[in-house]
C-alpha cells in the first residue's frame, strides 16, 4: 500500500503508480471511483475476480422483485 496525497488515501503499489501518472500526464481521474478490494462493485454489481463470483447487494434485489411485481 502506498499513500497518494492527492486523496490523502493509501491504495495498491500499482494503482498509486497508475494515478500519479495520469496526474504527470494530466489525465483527469475521480477519487470515487478509485476502489480497492474484493468484492469490486461494477454496474452496481458486486464482482469478486478471485472466485468468479457475481452478486446483486441486497437493495439491488429488493429493486428488482418490485419492478418485477409490476
Amino acid at each position: 500500500m502506498l499513500a497518494y496525497g492527492p486523496y490523502g488515501k493509501s491504495y495498491s503499489q500499482d494503482q498509486t503508480m497508475l494515478l500519479l501518472l495520469w496526474d504527470k500526464l494530466g489525465i483527469p481521474h475521480k477519487e470515487r471511483k478509485q476502489v480497492f478490494g474484493l468484492p469490486l462493485p461494477i454496474i452496481g454489481i458486486l464482482v469478486d475476480p478471485n472466485a468468479m463470483s457475481f452478486a446483486l447487494p441486497e437493495d439491488a434485489k429488493e429493486r428488482l422483485a418490485k419492478e418485477m411485481l409490476r
